[in-house]
């Protein structure tokens, strides 16, 4: 039986690319509210090894915000390399513009597809490997930090 890992709101941690890099993530909310998700943000920042990132990670490298399964993170799959301070505006939360509704319309992203966003957004898998072409586009925060993606998707790549 895996033991649960520990984890805290400002956590910078490491999701696997396919490439067999890492890329760079930081927990910037707990909601327990929300399927006892997590939200992340997702930096443009890769990794070659088990490292924290420095210098600091700031918003200007952040693509995408999220409410994400934190089962990855739990079994140490997503391994805690720091704790960094939060910079990013409460405005850029996931759902933030929901939270007085109680979140609703709110969509959790299962912590697998987030490893796979992930590595198409490093241009290690197809960007537009499902079944909708701009579903990861939808993930992003903005248009312009869509960059480095495969355009076609490779054999055995989830639909």
């Amino acid at each position: 039986m895996t033991r649960r890992v520990d984890w805290k709101l400002g956590d910078v941690f490491l999701i696997p690319v396919s490439n067999g890099t890492f890329a760079a993530a930081q927990i910037i909310g707990r909601e327990a509210s929300v399927l006892n998700s997590i939200s992340i943000a997702l930096f443009d920042r890769r990794l070659d090894q088990h490292e924290e990132p420095s210098p600091i990670l700031e918003f200007h490298e952040v693509y995408a915000t999220l409410f994400v399964t934190r089962d990855l993170l739990d079994r140490g799959k997503w391994p805690v390399v720091g704790n960094h301070p939060i910079t990013i505006p409460a405005a850029a939360f996931p759902y933030e513009d929901r939270r007085s509704t109680g979140y609703i319309g709110a969509k959790v992203i299962g912590s697998g597809i987030v490893q796979h966003f992930v590595s198409a957004f490093f241009g290690a898998e197809a960007w537009s490997q499902y079944k909708d072409p701009e579903y990861f586009d939808k993930l992003l925060l903005a248009p312009s930090k869509k960059l480095n993606q495969v355009s076609a998707p490779d054999e055995g790549m989830p639909n």
